[in-house]
């Protein structure tokens, strides 16, 4: 049982594509251009700025510049940074648009009860990070910024931000957004959403304090966010895992991918690092070629099977209303020829492993994800 990224990928994230206005930008980059080049992207687009500020005010990677010996002429693209893979390359992109540090110095976090910041970090439960910042507009004192798995994320929009201005959330766009985080996970990408919600002044003055410790303790609901856009990273595999992962086979250890990435994306990655051949069809290209199919049904005809960690808690469920006993469809899942968890908890993958060693396999399991 191997973790995806760090493990099978390089650790070393870089910003792909953005998504908003309804558009894909390619996301060059800006001091990797050639001369003459010009970015798809406008810095200067009013949505361009609302998605860049929703990822800055969000992440709290930050450049560490002490052991750089020019500090005149400073390389972001290599300086080392104080923060995760995914918000490092966040930060790699935006801070050749604007400094970091300057953006975020101009605004305030909100504060806790007990003087500490009101923000959230990510977990693997909630999939999304929380930051409230003051931030005062014609009826609000303060704006709630989350960032996180896209599909959790777009569940409490009701708007999506278009020309700066929040268009409703129909089902126009529930087809819209769909289509684009397939599109980015098929190509391997990690995608994060974005979005923010104005708390209303007469609720909530200036000077509130907020306990964001945890989900139950929130002061708001999670809904009717604004949401603000894509960002897409490329993660790209380490230069020796496929040959490592046929030599397994060939050895006949079997290599089963857990990960905290959505399906599309494990998939992809999947396939380049030979988890899966390209030649066979998983249950879900088998439901993409037949809509009609369920999952459960395209799960049983599928020799490569792609699980999303939601199904294990469902399938709890399932076996215990016909009386199976509780591991029945995770047992069967990881005897399939080639398996892959996505959007897993530590708990889920503990929960993977067991049902292997129940099934006769003695298990190894790799990659800080572990946990």
């Amino acid at each position: 049982c191997s973790d995806k990224t760090g493990t099978l990928t390089q650790n070393v994230m870089s910003v792909k594509n953005l998504w908003y206005k309804d558009r894909i930008y390619l996301s060059k980059n800006k001091v990797q251009l050639k001369q003459g080049e010009l970015p798809e992207y406008d810095t200067e687009d009013v949505d361009f700025k609302i998605l860049q500020k929703a990822a800055m005010l969000s992440s709290e990677a930050r450049f560490d510049t002490s052991t750089v010996k020019d500090q005149q002429n400073i390389d972001y693209l290599t300086c080392p940074v104080l923060g995760d893979a995914t918000e490092t390359g966040i930060i790699r992109f935006y801070q050749y648009i604007e400094d970091v540090n300057t953006f975020r110095n101009r605004y305030q976090i909100a504060k806790n009860p007990d003087g500490t910041f009101g923000k959230m970090p990510f977990n693997s439960q909630v999939k999304f990070a929380l930051t409230i910042i003051e931030e005062q507009t014609q009826d609000s004192f303060y704006t709630v910024y989350i960032k996180g798995a896209p599909e959790k994320i777009w569940t409490y929009c009701s708007s999506v931000i278009v020309n700066g201005r929040p268009q409703n959330l129909d089902q126009t766009w529930q087809k819209k957004f769909k289509a684009v985080n397939l599109t980015f996970g098929k190509g391997g990408e990690r995608v994060l959403g974005f979005a923010k919600l104005h708390l209303p002044a007469t609720k909530y003055p200036h000077g509130f304090t907020f306990n964001v410790s945890s989900l139950q303790k929130f002061p708001f609901k999670l809904a009717d966010f604004q949401f603000c856009g894509l960002v897409s990273l490329m993660d790209p595999p380490k230069t020796r895992v496929p040959y490592a992962i046929l030599e397994c086979r060939s050895a006949g250890v079997k290599v089963v991918m857990v990960t905290g990435d959505q399906p599309p994306t494990a998939a992809a990655i999947a396939k380049e690092v030979n988890i899966i051949p390209r030649d066979i069809l998983t249950n879900e290209d088998l439901m993409e070629r037949d809509p009609t199919l369920s999952w459960w049904d395209a799960s049983k005809q599928c020799e490569a099977i792609i699980v999303h960690g939601d199904r294990i808690t469902e399938s709890y469920e399932k076996s215990l209303g016909e009386q199976k006993e509780e591991q029945f469809y995770l047992r069967s899942w990881v005897v399939k020829p080639y398996c892959v968890f996505a959007r897993t908890t530590p708990a889920q993958k503990l929960q993977i492993v067991d049902a292997c060693q129940k099934e006769g396999f003695i298990v190894a399991a790799t990659g800080d994800g572990v946990n």
